[in-house]
């Protein structure tokens, strides 16, 4: 199983944050997926998941954080 528990991004040039307070599980054998339009943040919640940007929350792979795998 995949947690995501409060991803947010670092705040932009005078722009709000392209992440703010994102959290979702996703479960071994199901299909998820994260649906939204145009630069909605679909591939920031997946840099941060993986620690490729910066900002706050954790992401726990099969209840480990991913830099313990």
């Amino acid at each position: 199983m995949i947690q995501a528990i409060g991803l947010t991004s670092s705040p932009r040039k005078e722009l709000p944050p392209a992440v703010d307070d994102v959290s979702f599980e996703a479960h071994a054998g199901r299909v998820t997926a994260l649906l939204g339009a145009p630069g909605a943040g679909k591939t920031t919640v997946l840099k941060l998941m993986l620690g490729l940007q910066r900002g706050r929350g954790v992401a726990y792979f099969r209840g480990r954080p991913l830099h313990r795998i």
